[in-house]
């Protein structure tokens, strides 16, 4: 756009000129509070900070080359079960399906039709 169009421009919308102290102002981050006076507030207001939870479960990290991904919505009693069985052998989760879909071919195998 040439100077004389903005200038045309400015005049029809009647615009001001851009006072850049005021957006420097603007833009300035606030003071910091002083240290702890934010917790305090938080909790006079009803926003309480959360327990600390010891870990309940190790952590269980693949050990091999597993890298695709099965979501599964089970039950909390089958996810109990589960932790416990991998837990009392020290395997991951992936191990312990494993081992589950082995037991269960085995058994299939000998067995006829399993349940």
């Amino acid at each position: 756009m040439t100077a004389r169009a903005t200038a045309k421009l400015n005049d029809a919308l009647e615009l001001a000129p851009l006072n850049t102290a005021a957006l420097k102002e603007v833009r300035a981050s606030p003071p910091a509070a002083p240290r702890g006076e934010v917790r305090k507030t938080a909790e006079k207001l009803g926003f309480h900070s959360r327990p600390v939870v010891p870990p309940g479960r190790r952590q269980r990290r693949p050990r091999t080359g597993r890298n695709v991904q099965c979501n599964l919505k089970l039950k909390p009693e089958t996810v109990q079960k589960m932790v416990k069985l991998a837990d009392a052998n020290g395997w991951g989760f992936a191990e312990t399906v494993e081992y589950a879909l082995d037991a269960f071919a085995e058994a299939k195998g000998r067995h006829g039709r399993a349940p």
